[in-house]
């Protein structure tokens, strides 16, 4: 009876210096305020906790218009941060993207004046891309390929594990069924 005492007793220390660690990391970054000299526990309004990120499609669309007609090697970054806030837009809210026309022409004219032979590409979660066929991981760092695959298959990635041989884990937005990690040159953007 009395070692089952000691085990509630070291149970209970326990969760409360679960419930000590939780507060404090919480109170660190910003999501609570601790009592101190009598204050009330504060919280920040519910539209703070998850504040919106990336552009609205207006706001795309905007980077879009203002690129120049004969762009140059100086406006190789602004073309490609035009598509970076493309790419981050759901599908839904690229749908009403209305001057992408635009942007493809400026990527043309910068391919054509070979001025843009390495572009800067920027895949990361979210992102959507076509996997080319190829193995599949089960893990970042794995050795042989669960499975693989041929052709091409419309994929969202849904992790990143920088510095891994096979670093982008993909989910297949089709019906091909991909999913794992996969190496950088197997897939591109959409």
């Amino acid at each position: 009876m009395m070692k089952m005492r000691k085990h509630i007793l070291y149970i209970a220390i326990g969760l409360l210096a679960a419930a000590a660690i939780t507060t404090t990391l919480l109170a660190l970054n910003g999501f609570v305020t601790l009592p101190f000299f009598g204050k009330p526990i504060e919280q920040p309004p519910a539209g703070e906790l998850h504040p919106q990120q990336g552009l609205t499609p207006a706001e795309v669309e905007r980077l879009i218009a203002e690129l120049p007609e004969h762009p140059a090697e100086a406006d190789a970054a602004r073309i490609h941060t035009a598509r970076l806030a493309y790419r981050c837009l759901s599908a839904q809210q690229q749908a009403r993207v209305g001057n992408l026309e635009k942007l493809v022409a400026a990527e043309q004219a910068l391919t054509a004046a070979g001025e843009s032979e390495n572009p800067l590409t920027a895949i990361g979660v979210d992102s959507r891309v076509v996997f080319t066929g190829g193995g599949v991981y089960g893990g970042s760092r794995t050795g042989e390929p669960a499975r693989s695959f041929t052709g091409e298959s419309l994929c969202v990635v849904t992790f990143y594990a920088e510095g891994a041989p096979h670093p982008f884990h993909v989910v297949s937005l089709d019906e091909e069924g991909i999913y794992g990690w996969v190496d950088a040159d197997t897939i591109r953007p959409d």
